[in-house]
């Protein structure tokens, strides 16, 4: 029997044959504007056959590929709104398979690599607009996994360490866009650990102290670019709490700003 179903605004919604109620067939889907938006074949009221999906203006085709028994399977294609290519791959039973790439809305290469069983898995690559290499790893079950590098769009490297399931392990620096050292120090599960170091991106030091549980914690120091000191004082869960000392870019001590602090509020200004 065929069916048709309306928007509030009495344009047609949807439109295709039904069989003891369920959807059967090549169904079409129009937005409240009229213009199509969906095609889809059923049967028995579950997706199954060939689907395409267009842009709210109807002009680009977003989707195409096929569904069985409601799950996506074989090739697809996606596309950006400007009709570029987004990504391109293969389903088995709704999850992803074998190579995928993806692209920019530029037409350029966003991402290489393989899908089993719906995770990424094993070496991937990822580009920037500009097509210079944005980041390269190892993915573990859809989680990454080993040795990481990324890079800034300029092609200068950003950042380096490794992963553990998805969470920063060990080691790990990242690096100014000009190429000098920006922080270096340790993960352990995901969090921040022991000293960290942060530069300015003239190479002279920023900030130095320790992190516990991921939140800076214990004595820190601060520097201005041109190397002249800039705080010291005790960070607890990441607040000044404790005793500081603040000083002017000339040297001179910031009375203002130095003193007895509790969780960030200065309680007591040095006499």
């Amino acid at each position: 029997m065929r069916h048709t179903d309306r928007h509030a605004n009495g344009k047609k919604s949807a439109e295709g044959s039904l069989d003891q109620g369920l959807r059967d067939g090549a169904w079409v889907f129009w937005n409240d504007h009229g213009r199509k938006t969906l095609e889809q074949e059923f049967v028995r009221g579950a997706r199954h056959g060939w689907h395409t999906r267009w842009s709210a203006d109807g002009r680009v085709k977003l989707a195409e590929g096929e569904f069985q028994h409601d799950r996506e399977h074989g090739e697809w294609v996606l596309r950006h709104e400007s009709g570029e290519l987004a990504e391109r791959g293969r389903y088995v039973g709704g999850r992803r398979v074998g190579t995928w790439e993806s692209w920019h809305d530029n037409g350029a290469l966003a991402a290489r690599g393989e899908y089993e069983h719906g995770a990424k898995q094993g070496p991937w690559v990822e580009l920037h607009r500009n097509g210079r290499e944005a980041a390269r790893g190892v993915w573990l079950d859809g989680l990454r996994d080993g040795e990481w590098t990324f890079a800034h769009a300029n092609g200068v490297l950003a950042a380096r360490g490794a992963f553990r399931r998805e969470l920063r392990e060990g080691p790990w620096e990242t690096f100014h866009k000009n190429g000098a050292l920006e922080t270096r120090g340790l993960y352990l599960g995901g969090e921040r650990t022991g000293l960290w170091t942060v530069w300015h991106d003239n190479g002279s030091k920023r900030a130095e102290g320790s992190f516990v549980d991921g939140e800076p914690f214990g004595w820190w120091e601060f520097w201005y670019e041109h190397g002249a000191r800039r705080a010291a004082g005790e960070l607890r869960e990441g607040k000044q709490s404790g005793p500081w000392k603040c000083w002017h870019i000339d040297g001179s001590l910031d009375a203002a700003t130095s003193g007895i602090y509790w969780e960030d509020e200065l309680r007591e200004r040095w006499r």
